[in-house]
């Protein structure tokens, strides 16, 4: 101990006090305390004050353990908004000098570190006798995990402020690729699935019947086809020199046809040329009249006015008979250029009787050809029919679609064969991945349970201690997802979800033999009832609403129910099965024992659930040897605890006219002793009467 306070004094603590802020008539708390650096007992009658000690301490070393006081809450001395509390300070000196006065009230203060690891009854009781699946479980793994952590090189925990962390800093590249490969199984068992899904639609489409009977008909209409062509072939040869002739008639009558046209166009031009003549020649003899009349009309004004001689000199003569008979041919020849063009036998009716025979060879013609294009018609629709019935492969009804559908159903179990294997490599890597996260949880572990092996008396308590992997919640992990009622002879769905007596024990670390044991599950639950015997059926069907037969392929293989953890057992048993007492021994068993920490641990009446025997068996041993590296405090009504592990100090509380008080001192000390008989013994009388009765009464029958 005298190394230890030399060495690490920050770690010891010299004095305890307890001061009202000002005086006052009757105060709760008015004490001043020195402590032992080795094992200090705390003894007392119920309701005297002990733990109402030890919770002072724990505030004053800011403690993270408040929400576990005993004394100082809420329902004790911290009711009516702690207006009592706050009138006192508890003050912590330790030995290399420092002092750590606080209020009553005050709160954990979570930027400066705790100065003592306190184990207070409340929470030793909860977490022990919590059931195994509960939160408080939950809160024992982490008192473990406390202990662990300090088993680890302060230089290899980086940033860590717990095992937690640390392992998640040691692992963050393995839970990475883990989450890769649970993508890529997820990827691998939708591909399985549509391909088991995909292979049952095809096998119930009666893929050959189809193939057979769309061949027959393909078949039928190569025979149509055929006779089709050989009698339009036949209908050509025999029409063919009559369409011939029809044919050099129509070209003949359509060339007369061009050529009585242009002829037309000659002659109408001429005799519009003539009707322009003859309009032109009877206007210029109009105006030779009008012309000669105004001549005369002026003769006969000059005469008048200048001399009669002068008018007789001019005369004015119009041989008009000449110029009328001379228009009278012309009309004529105008009349007659017309009635070539459209007279009796003119071009115009020429024209009409040639457009009446091209007329009549175009509809010998049309007759041939409607025949012709009806035949041809017809196989044309046999040609479409044919090409509908071959189809393309995109098509499912056609020859294509269905030979294409059975090219892929005589595929399917190569594909499914491929699609197994991805989902196996990623099982694979899976596998892989886990065991690497249980070797890094293992190297964390690792030099506590060292410790544990080495340590002589936590392998007198049976205490073992080591990572292993564990199944946790495998049924329940697929068994919401499927419909029980297609599954009555599935085994092991009668029991609890939670029960894991589906998957067989087996080796966890080879993940061969494991994935052949999910494998004869898988195939079970795809067969007809779960039955073992029974036909298969696609997973789909089994599915309930919102959930895919890929949920449940990707539950059975991602192995998010396989986790690697650290298991604790004593005396073969692990926590589960260990009683709470036994459950509370092994806690104080790390604390005492295997927790490298040399900060000082307060215990509040570790002795509970503790049978005599044991206390004096394993605690006042583990104690002892606590003592050698650590400040111990604990609150006791045990003597074997106090007086059989050697108390360093003694600490009697005591309650009186609502005031506690302390004395202290060791077991030689007068008063201190009889006290501690008085408390412990149930009074020294009491004490001598048992005694006698063991040396005098036992074995005398």
């Amino acid at each position: 101990m005298l190394v230890r306070q030399a060495q690490q004094p920050d770690t010891l603590i010299t004095q305890v006090s307890v001061r009202p802020d000002h005086a006052g008539s009757d105060p709760a708390f008015d004490f001043e305390l020195p402590l032992n650096p080795g094992f200090v007992a705390i003894v007392g009658n119920k309701g005297q004050g002990k733990s109402a000690l030890v919770d002072t301490l724990a505030l004053a070393a800011n403690s993270d353990r408040q929400e576990e006081f005993s004394f100082l809450n809420t329902r004790r001395f911290l009711r009516d908004g702690g207006a009592v509390a706050a009138r006192y300070r508890v003050g912590l000196r330790w030995a290399d000098g420092q002092s750590t006065p606080r209020s009553l009230t005050d709160k954990h203060d979570t930027k400066l570190p705790s100065r003592v690891d306190y184990l207070p009854q409340s929470l030793i009781e909860r977490v022990c006798a919590a059931d195994p699946d509960s939160l408080e479980k939950r809160q024992f793994e982490a008192e473990i995990e406390r202990v662990v952590f300090r088993h680890i090189n302060e230089d290899e925990r980086g940033d860590a402020t717990s095992l937690r962390m640390y392992l998640g800093s040691k692992t963050v590249d393995i839970q990475r690729r883990l989450d890769d490969a649970r993508a890529d199984l997820r990827v691998a068992a939708e591909r399985v699935v549509a391909l088991q899904t995909r292979e049952a639609e095809l096998m119930g489409m009666g893929l050959e019947a189809r193939h057979l009977s769309v061949s027959g008909q393909i078949v039928a209409l190569d025979a149509e086809l055929a006779r089709q062509q050989a009698a339009i072939d036949l209908a050509q040869s025999a029409r063919g020199e009559q369409g011939a002739q029809v044919t050099a008639d129509l070209v003949a009558a359509r060339a007369q046809h061009e050529q009585l046209l242009l002829q037309r166009a000659i002659a109408f031009g001429a005799a519009h040329k003539q009707r322009s003549i003859v309009t032109s020649g009877t206007l210029l003899a109009n105006a030779l009249q009008e012309t000669v009349a105004q001549a005369r009309t002026q003769a006969l004004q000059l005469s008048l006015l200048i001399d009669a001689n002068v008018g007789n000199a001019i005369n004015v003569i119009l041989q008009d008979n000449i110029s009328q008979a001379w228009l009278v041919s012309q009309r004529e020849e105008s009349l007659l250029l017309q009635s070539r063009v459209d007279g009796p036998g003119g071009h115009t009716e020429q024209l009409e009787a040639v457009a009446l025979k091209i007329h009549g060879l175009e509809l010998s013609l049309a007759e041939q050809d409607e025949e012709t294009a009806a035949a041809l018609q017809a196989l044309k629709d046999a040609q479409v029919r044919k090409e509908h019935l071959t189809g393309d492969p995109a098509d499912a009804t056609s020859l294509s679609g269905i030979e294409a559908m059975q090219d892929e159903l005589r595929a399917t179990p190569t594909n499914t064969a491929e699609a197994r294997a991805a989902l196996r490599d990623a099982f694979d890597d899976i596998h892989a991945e886990v065991l690497l996260l249980l070797a890094a949880q293992d190297t964390a572990y690792g030099a506590a349970a060292r410790y544990v092996e080495q340590t002589s008396l936590l392998q007198d308590v049976g205490l073992d201690f080591g990572v292993e992997l564990r199944v946790r919640g495998f049924k329940a992990s697929w068994i919401g997802k499927v419909n029980r009622h297609r599954l009555t002879e599935f085994p092991g769905l009668e029991t609890p979800d939670e029960v894991e007596d589906v998957l067989p024990a087996l080796d966890m670390t080879s993940g061969p033999g494991l994935y052949e044991a999910l494998a004869v599950i898988e195939d079970r639950l795809s067969r007809v009832r779960g039955a073992e015997a029974a036909a298969q059926r696609p997973l789909a069907q089994l599915m309930r609403t919102n959930f895919s037969a890929a949920d449940l392929l990707a539950s059975l293989y991602d192995l998010t129910w396989l986790q690697s953890q650290y298991v604790i057992r004593s005396q073969g048993l692990e926590l589960r099965e260990l009683s709470p007492g036994q459950r509370g021994l092994v806690l104080l068993m790390f604390y005492l024992l295997v927790d490298k920490s040399a900060r000082p641990l307060l215990l509040d009446q570790p002795e509970e659930n503790l049978d005599n025997q044991t206390v004096r068996a394993y605690l006042v041993p583990a104690l002892r040897q606590a003592v050698q590296r650590r400040q111990v405090i604990a609150v006791t009504h045990n003597p074997n605890l106090a007086i059989v592990g050697d108390a360093d100090q003694l600490i009697i509380a005591a309650h009186t006219d609502g005031k506690f008080s302390y004395s202290s001192g060791s077991l030689a000390h007068l008063a201190v002793g009889l006290g501690s008989i008085d408390v412990l013994e149930g009074t020294h009388a009491a004490f001598k009467n048992r005694e006698w009765k063991y040396a005098q009464v036992v074995g005398q029958h």
